[in-house]
Parts: C-alpha cells; sequence; structure tokens
C-alpha cells in the first residue's frame, strides 16, 4: 500500500514520523528523501511508493497528477532513470506516470501490477507502454487481462520475452496499440512490425523510423521528432480533456470561403507541444504546409484549396507560439500526415514556415518525399522583431530528400547566394528564383504569383515518389 493513501495530508518526508506504526513506512519514507535509483526524489509533485507484484513488494516513482496513468516499463539493460525526461515531460500534461526497476518476478506480471496501481490510485484510465523487454511485458500484461489497461505503447519489441512468444499475445490484444521500431534496428527491425501486423489492424499503429536507435533511445535525438509525435498524439487519446481543435472557419473566418470542407485534427510534437491542424483534400500525396510568420494556417487556405482541387490531401498546421524548435512541429505534421494514411509526403513551407521545414529536413530524421522551401530564410539570428533566430545552415548538408527552393533574386531574407549553397550542400537540390522581391506564399498564391514558380511546384510534386530518410545522422 502506498504511503501517500495512507497519509495523503502529510508530505512524504514528514512521513516518518506521522505513520511510523512500521518498519516498512520508514524504509519508505527514506527511500522518498535519498531518491529512487539517484534520479527521482519524493516531492510536491512526485511520490516513491510500494506496489504490490505476487509475493514481492517494489518501489516505483510515481510523477505527476491526473485522472490518466500511464506505466513505463524498462528495457532489460536500462533503469526507470532512461525514461525520466519522457515521463517528466508527460507528467507536465496531467498525466499521472509510473516508473519501477524488475525485481524477482516476470516483468509482465510487474507491469500489471503498476496499472493495478495506478487504477487503484484513482487513475480512470491507464496506458500501458515499454520498450523492448518491457514493450513485450506490456503486450503479454494487456492480452492476459483485457480490462487492465485502455492502451499500449509497445518501443522496439523483439518476438520472444524469455520462452514466450508474444505474437499469441500481440493477437489478443483488445485496445488500442501503438507500435515503433527503427528500420535499422539490430534487435527489432522485422519482430516489431510483425508484432504489429498480428494485433487487430482497426486498432493497430506502426510507427518505422530510419536508423538503429532502440527502445528508449527512440525519444532521445532525431528520432524523438517523429516517434515522441507518434506517442504523445497517441495519448492525447486517453487525455482528461481531449483536444478538440477548433474548426477552420472559426480560426479563419472569410478566408475558407469556397474552400471547401476542411477537417480540424489535433497532434502533438515530439517535446509533447500539442498542435493543431486542418485537413484539406484526399489523394495518396499529402502536402504538408508550414505558415509565414506572424500569420497562421488561414494563410495557406487558397493554395491548399487549390492542391485539395488537384487530387492532392493537404494537412496545414498552425506552429507552436512560443519556443524556436519549429522544426519539431513541421516533424509532427509529416508524421500525422502519414498516420492518416498518406504514401507519399511533401514537406512545404513558407518564409519563417520554409526555414522550419529545411531544418526539420535536415536534423529530424524523418521520411519524407519532397522538399519545397518557398524563400525559406536560412539565417535568422540577427532578424529580431520577435522572429525565432532559426539557423538552417548547419542542417543543409543532411538534407537528403528531393529539394526544391523556389523564391525571388532580390529577396533581401534569402538571396541568390543563399539559395545557392543550400541547393550546393543539400544532395538533392534545385532553386528557382524569378526577378524581384516578391516573398513567400506570395509566389504561389494571389496577384503577385509567378506562373513559372507555381509550374514548377506542380512539377515537383507530381513527380513525388517513395519517401526517403533525411535529416539522420
Amino acid at each position: 500500500m502506498s504511503i501517500l493513501r495512507s497519509c495523503p495530508a502529510l508530505l512524504l518526508v514528514a512521513l516518518a514520523a506521522a505513520c511510523s506504526g512500521s518498519s516498512g513506512s520508514s524504509t519508505h519514507a527514506h527511500r522518498a528523501a535519498a531518491a529512487l535509483d539517484g534520479c527521482v526524489r519524493g516531492g510536491p509533485s512526485t511520490a516513491i511508493v510500494d506496489v504490490r507484484a505476487g509475493a514481492e513488494r517494489f518501489p516505483a516513482a510515481v510523477l505527476g497528477r491526473g485522472p490518466t496513468g500511464v506505466v513505463l516499463a524498462n528495457e532489460s539493460d536500462l533503469g526507470l532513470c532512461a525514461w525520466l525526461p519522457f515521463a517528466q515531460t508527460l507528467s507536465r500534461q496531467e498525466v499521472r506516470v509510473l516508473l519501477f526497476d524488475y525485481q524477482a518476478e516476470p516483468p509482465q506480471l510487474e507491469a500489471a501490477a503498476a496499472a493495478r496501481w495506478l487504477r487503484s490510485a484513482g487513475a480512470t484510465r491507464v496506458v500501458l507502454g515499454g520498450a523492448s523487454e518491457g514493450a513485450k511485458a506490456a503486450i503479454i500484461a494487456s492480452a492476459h487481462d483485457p480490462g487492465l489497461a485502455d492502451a499500449v505503447v509497445a518501443l522496439s519489441p523483439e518476438r520472444d520475452l524469455g520462452s514466450t512468444d508474444v505474437r499469441p499475445s500481440a493477437r489478443r490484444l483488445r485496445v488500442p496499440a501503438l507500435f515503433a521500431v527503427a528500420r535499422q534496428d539490430p534487435y527489432s527491425a522485422s519482430d516489431t512490425p510483425a508484432l504489429a501486423r498480428a494485433a487487430p489492424a482497426a486498432r493497430t499503429q506502426l510507427v518505422q523510423v530510419p536508423g538503429a536507435d532502440h527502445g528508449v533511445a527512440l525519444l532521445h535525438g532525431p528520432p524523438a521528432a517523429t516517434v515522441g509525435a507518434a506517442v504523445f498524439t497517441f495519448l492525447q487519446r486517453f487525455a482528461a480533456a481531449p483536444s478538440h481543435p477548433q474548426p477552420a472557419a472559426q480560426e479563419c473566418g472569410s478566408a475558407v470561403a469556397g474552400t471547401g470542407s476542411a477537417r480540424p485534427v489535433a497532434f502533438a510534437a515530439g517535446d509533447g507541444v500539442a498542435l493543431h491542424g486542418d485537413v484539406l483534400g484526399s489523394g495518396t500525396t499529402t502536402v504538408v504546409l508550414d505558415h509565414e510568420y506572424p500569420s497562421s494556417l488561414c494563410g495557406w487556405f487558397p493554395y491548399a484549396a487549390e492542391l485539395a482541387r488537384s487530387g492532392y490531401r493537404v494537412l496545414l498546421f498552425d506552429e507552436r507560439p512560443q519556443g524556436d524548435r519549429l522544426d519539431l512541429d513541421v516533424a509532427a505534421a509529416v508524421q500525422e500526415a502519414s498516420a492518416l494514411g498518406a504514401q507519399h509526403v511533401v514537406a512545404m513551407g513558407a518564409s519563417l514556415g520554409g526555414a522550419a521545414t529545411l531544418i526539420a529536413a535536415g536534423r529530424d530524421c524523418m521520411r519524407v518525399s519532397g522538399v519545397v522551401s518557398a524563400s525559406g530564410e536560412t539565417d535568422l539570428r540577427s532578424y529580431g522583431q520577435g522572429v525565432p533566430p532559426l539557423y538552417a545552415v548547419p542542417y543543409e548538408g543532411r538534407i537528403r530528400a528531393p529539394l526544391l527552393v523556389v523564391g525571388s533574386r532580390a529577396d533581401p531574407l534569402i538571396g541568390q547566394a543563399a539559395a545557392a549553397q543550400l541547393v550546393r550542400r543539400a544532395g538533392d537540390g534545385r532553386a528557382l528564383l524569378i526577378p524581384g522581391t516578391v516573398h513567400g506564399w506570395d509566389l504561389l498564391q494571389g496577384p503577385s504569383a509567378s506562373a513559372k514558380i507555381r509550374a514548377a511546384v506542380a512539377a515537383f510534386l507530381a513527380r513525388a515518389g517513395p519517401p526517403v530518410a533525411t535529416g539522420c545522422p
């Protein structure tokens, strides 16, 4: 039993005196003071609790408060501290996260006990998550007890847990499940997709990213832009107050007149920032549109509607209102487009949105069929005026997707020299610059639009082929 629930009015540090009826309580308070695994200490938003699994008790850290609980079970060679950055981000979103280290019982029994502890502590929704061994434990535990969890998140699960084949359990899953794996993972590259295919298709999502990262490592570094976005977006479905994005007509007013029906979507970036956008049209190729500063997605609607009428699906989105990791927003929109069924995704941005798109294509290790930058600046560090100081130059050499740069020769923000350098450093790039100073989305829509640039972009989209890895180390 958790001491927090025995003496809820007291802080953990004071519990040794207030609840000292047993040596177990004293030990519990000492653990809270000493920090579990050297990385988690009890405090106002963190509790160190005891969880019973069979004949054993094991300590666990519970971060955050809220009606949604998430268990994070470890991969075999890592402790709970490996989850900590991700768990802290989740805990700031009204999610209660339970971390633990394996003890003597089978890992699936300990993961199940952790989920039951969250239920007993008041969680109305529980997501059972894990990495590698923990992912297998989560699948087996959920399949064994269909009422245990509301969903499963499995990062890099292999086929076998000891002598137990995980596939029968995957087939018996009765809750939504998210699987994620790196395509060159030496342990799970083939096993994770096989487990995802074994699970009921209607409730299962598989995310595959470039690289060889395994387990929790998918939530750190470049893969996190895609895997983190997928996990945070998946977990939004089980939040206390699921996001309901504003319809385009309310956000944009007359800007959407005559553009057809737009479907609002909610998703999240790899660092947990909530995002929203709109989807227009249908087709096997999705064009992701990132907007100019300080505008919003509304400014793209004339061109987005035109693309939709031409047979493309279009996802346009609003960037985060604060911070400079706008590239994560682009990567998240690309992941959302893929989750919605796109076979090919072309990421396109105008001005600041173009800069963010270039950085995403060179930094965030994602898969796209192409990148279009309409006046995307490569260096905004000294621009000022509240503009995020984006700097794409260090990432130009890692852009490996087909790239089209369009702009104006006399544009003071991204001129001929910078565009030429960008194309030269990228692996497969081309630039088309017209005379004058027309900037951003005005090159593609409105009275200043260039027929030459519009035709070049249309041809580029029509040639979109299979997605390729870009931005990977």
